[in-house]
């Protein structure tokens, strides 16, 4: 099987190839998610670029994707025993995705994979950070297929709850049912905590869990299509190139999505005036201050300077 590209070079594209994506969904036919990243490593083909944090840390350190269990279970008790001094609220023991959520957020490798229910958002995360030879790739899968998939991967449904009955994984049972067999599956899972933090609202975020970190998470994933024809109905590539950068950050501005109002804050503001400059007019936009403005300001300084 093999995966099919679609350009976005002008907004005009990028709204054209969203529209059949956000019928499917307002007509429920599809539920589809959202991921955009830069396409940095050339060697990475196909499903191959989808790289958790856990396959890319395991990778730079140079261990075997073999030894992943073990490894992650060791980061998952290390960040339990020495994060409570940081947590306003401390999850259960057992609540796997409240902790692996956790982890995630504040950047430690996982087994999890950030995508979102937003095209737009997805796109932005594409495009932001876009050097000027790099290109970029927004996937979109639909989650509803996926999750259907696991009544053929999971006959009994026990074994199959936090695809059906528990999405949040809040019986711990559920997810080593799952995630943590001792002959492990290769499969995709949409999954997130119950306790939503304010990032995963704003970003309308979802997580993708793989079924088997011994594999990369592209193969879990390339597991749910037995066809050609399949895989093209639920999978959707969008490869878009750096000189469309400027034009689809510009339209992204003005429906108001960027690093301010992504990630609310002061770090997110001040990492937003990066944004501005894919303006072509940026001077028109935001001019600096007037000569008159100048000129008053110093007066009012020095008089008050005098007076004290």
């Amino acid at each position: 099987m093999r995966i099919k590209y679609e350009k976005i070079q002008t907004p005009r594209e990028m709204f054209s190839l969203f529209l059949p994506l956000h019928t499917d969904s307002l007509n429920f036919r599809k539920v589809w998610v959202y991921r955009g990243q830069k396409c940095s490593d050339a060697k990475l083909k196909g499903f191959r670029k989808l790289r958790t944090s856990l396959e890319k840390a395991l990778s730079e350190s140079g261990h075997s994707l073999d030894q992943a269990p073990r490894i992650e279970m060791g980061l998952f008790r290390k960040f339990k025993r020495q994060s409570e001094q940081f947590l306003a609220h401390i999850p259960g023991q057992g609540d796997y995705m409240e902790w692996l959520a956790l982890m995630q957020h504040h950047g430690a490798p996982t087994r999890l994979l950030d995508w979102t229910f937003s095209f737009f958002v997805a796109l932005y995360f594409a495009v932001a950070e876009l050097g000027p030879k790099e290109s970029a790739e927004l996937w979109a899968v639909d989650m509803q297929y996926l999750n259907s998939r696991m009544r053929k991967l999971f006959p009994r449904r026990s074994d199959r709850r936090c695809a059906e009955d528990d999405p949040n994984a809040q019986v711990h049972r559920n997810f080593e049912r799952m995630f943590m067999r001792r002959e492990p599956k290769q499969f995709v899972c949409s999954m997130n905590p119950y306790r939503f933090n304010t990032r995963l609202i704003i970003q309308q975020g979802i997580f993708l869990c793989p079924g088997d970190i011994t594999r990369p998470f592209g193969e879990n994933l390339k597991n749910h299509f037995t066809s050609q024809d399949e895989l093209d109905d639920h999978m959707k590539v969008f490869r878009i190139e750096n000189g469309a950068r400027n034009d689809l950050m510009e339209v992204l501005y003005r429906m108001n999505i960027g690093e301010a109002s992504l990630f609310p804050g002061l770090d997110g503001f001040a990492r937003s005036l990066r944004d501005v400059l894919a303006f072509r007019k940026v001077t028109k936009m935001f001019p600096p201050d007037s000569s008159y403005i100048k000129k008053k300001v110093w007066r009012e300084t020095m008089e008050s300077s005098s007076a004290s």
